[in-house]
């Protein structure tokens, strides 16, 4: 199999397409407005390759789902602002709340309630916490 890569002027993977027999590589990245293609037996998909100085170039790991390539640095970049990450922590510990509401019910015994009231407070009290890249979070009771 051979398949057809097309790239945009940046770099990035515009068109990954298997070619046929028939198949005119040149006239294909052309009707798609671009003169950079490269014909290859690899089916590149576009998280894996950019394009640069003529040749596919392999994309180092991406570091987390949240990275996005800049094909003008050519680097994974976190584009989350510090408001986003602290709605993602947010999220997270009122996940961890509802999954313990049942400790604060009226038929649990106190000795439970009260060190699960502990752990809550402190889940509560996340959003204090300085730098929400490294949150340091409570140890659930037992």
């Amino acid at each position: 199999m051979i398949y057809l890569h097309i790239f945009n002027a940046d770099g990035s993977l515009k068109i990954r397409q298997q070619l046929g027999p028939e198949d005119d590589a040149q006239a294909i990245a052309e009707m798609n407005g671009s003169n950079f293609f490269v014909l290859d037996e690899t089916g590149y998909w576009p998280d894996q390759v950019y394009f640069e100085a003529g040749a596919i170039v392999q994309k180092p790991v991406k570091p987390s789902i949240f990275h996005q390539f800049d094909y003008a640095t050519k680097q994974w970049v976190d584009r989350r602002t510090p408001d986003d990450l602290w709605a993602a922590v947010r999220v997270q510990r009122n996940i961890l709340l509802a999954a313990s509401d049942w400790t604060q019910l009226p038929d649990v015994p106190l000795s439970t309630k009260s060190t699960w009231a502990a752990y809550r407070q402190a889940l509560r009290d996340i959003t204090n916490q300085p730098d929400q890249l490294a949150i340091e979070w409570p140890i659930q009771p037992v």
